[in-house]
């Protein structure tokens, strides 16, 4: 695993070609003025020189560990990669 200190954390993959990684954006805390972190998992190719998405989850999570397991059991699960018209911009 190796973490590049920008909030993205990549994981080696068990799908050929594919590697997780997960992404940490600030949002609004209810009722306070401080940000609270999520977190989403993200799956690319690492053949593809831009790394474009080509899985994303569809939720937010409160830790890193948790999107990182949504990520590893997309992957666990045959990981079905997204039609090129439904891909993540």
């Amino acid at each position: 695993m190796k973490d590049d200190n920008r909030g993205i954390v990549f994981i080696a993959s068990s799908v050929v070609g594919l590697k997780i990684r997960v992404l940490g954006t600030h949002r609004p805390l209810q009722g306070s003025p401080i940000m609270a972190w999520a977190y989403r998992a993200e799956a690319y190719d690492e053949d593809d020189r831009f790394h474009r998405a080509v899985w994303s989850c569809d939720h937010a999570h409160d830790a890193p560990h948790t999107a990182q397991s949504c990520g590893e059991e997309w992957l666990a699960s045959g990981a079905p990669i997204m039609a090129e018209d439904q891909a993540v911009s």
